[in-house]
């Protein structure tokens, strides 16, 4: 596979990431909503989040490494500590989630650690992505800051689902948790103006922010 071919599979694979991450936050207050006041809801590990958090992880795994390419032709240094985070978040969010589809069961602090590391390794080839592209400055700083936004609400989300701080999500939105689901939405817009640049040569105009 040439590099430039490479890229584009990295593009299409950030709009399919683009599409399923408000639908597994979708899937996140459906699975609280089912639950009765007797009940602890546990959304993480419902049967639609699993699916398509196997499905987005398996996106985000082919996204680092097809727009290596594109992070390296700004900084190759910081480009190679992405790969490393990203392949390496994707991964161990994989095994988390193939383990709990597998046996049904949970793994206790063990599963949550694993899930806070690869939520937060994922995040942070977000935050660092989008660094690296607001040091380019000019048209691609309006993709980067949308990153590093959401990044940030992806960590927050990871941690206080991990702590349990930020209350239970929500259909009404009310809970702190569902304002980092929201922030960490942000990613949506970078991903969708990276496969834009990537695969049609198109980047935000001048007076978007």
């Amino acid at each position: 596979m040439t590099a430039d071919r490479r890229l584009r599979v990295g593009g299409w694979a950030a709009l399919l990431v683009a599409i399923l991450a408000p639908l597994q936050i979708v899937a996140i207050w459906l699975d609280v909503a089912s639950f009765t006041v007797m009940t602890s809801p546990d959304p993480w590990s419902s049967q639609p989040f699993l699916t398509l958090d196997v499905v987005r992880l398996t996106a985000v795994l082919i996204g680092v490494v097809g727009l290596d390419r594109l992070f390296a032709s700004h900084d190759p240094r910081m480009a190679r500590r992405l790969l490393l985070l990203g392949v390496g978040g994707a991964l161990v969010g994989l095994a988390v989630d193939g383990w709990t589809i597998a046996s049904a069961a949970r793994l206790g602090g063990v599963q949550g650690v694993g899930e806070l590391a690869g939520d937060v390794l994922v995040a942070g080839w977000f935050l660092g992505g989008g660094l690296i592209l607001l040091g380019a400055g000019r048209q691609l700083a309006r993709v980067g800051w949308t990153a590093i936004l959401g990044g940030a609400g992806q960590i927050l989300t990871a941690i206080s689902a991990a702590v349990g701080f930020g209350g239970t999500p929500g259909i009404t939105g009310t809970a702190l948790i569902d304002w980092f689901l929201l922030i960490g939405l942000f990613v949506v817009i970078y991903l969708v103006r990276i496969w834009s640049f990537v695969v049609r040569g198109r980047l935000p105009g001048p007076g978007v922010v």
